[in-house]
């Protein structure tokens, strides 16, 4: 169960990692507070080792908390509340986290690619479909045009369409199998969610 249930996962990122990408919450969101505390550690990777002084954190906590400025303004005023030396600690930061998570990613899709006896074209497509959602999904996500509902609407649009396309290249069987790894780890995420509480 736990190896069905941890595939289910594995798959889930191989798949649809651009979702994990969705705009940066604010802390008086329940969802994010849990993502900070939660067992991804993401804030506090990208914090890790800024040291702000309490002054820093005081502003950025207005920043954050003020509900009239729109989320590329926050990004924009936090931007000028960090030092020069912070700048390129975010930065390297980041581009950690993203070594990181390229690195899973890769050590998942493998796993995947022998649980559900994934064929070298069926990888090549699936990671092809992958890379064109999330391109996509980004280009949503930067498009000031459109309203936060629009990009959520869209963003939702373009899941179900690499749901269908995935459909396209596995087999009936294997289909099957993602399904249930699927239904399993929805399951398993229900449970962590209720515990959490």
């Amino acid at each position: 169960m736990k190896k069905i249930i941890a595939l289910s996962l594995a798959f889930a990122a191989f798949t649809l990692s651009a979702s994990a990408q969705e705009p940066t919450k604010t802390p008086t969101d329940k969802s994010f507070k849990q993502h900070k505390h939660g067992k991804h550690g993401g804030h506090k990777e990208m914090m890790k080792d800024i040291n702000l002084s309490d002054a820093q954190k005081s502003q950025l906590k207005s920043i954050r908390e003020d509900k009239t400025l729109s989320r590329e303004d926050k990004k924009a005023k936090m931007q000028g509340v960090f030092t020069a030396d912070q700048k390129k600690q975010l930065t390297q930061n980041k581009a950690n986290m993203q070594a990181k998570r390229k690195e899973m990613q890769d050590k998942r899709a493998a796993e995947m690619k022998t649980k559900l006896g994934l064929s070298n074209d069926q990888e090549a497509k699936l990671r092809s479909q992958q890379d064109a959602t999330r391109a996509q999904m980004k280009a949503v996500k930067e498009d000031k045009s459109l309203s936060a509902d629009a990009k959520k609407a869209k963003i939702k649009s373009l899941k179900d369409a690499a749901k269908e396309q995935r459909k396209s290249v596995l087999t009936a069987d294997q289909q099957k199998k993602w399904d249930e790894m699927k239904k399993d780890s929805r399951g398993k995420h229900r449970s962590e969610d209720k515990s959490a509480k």
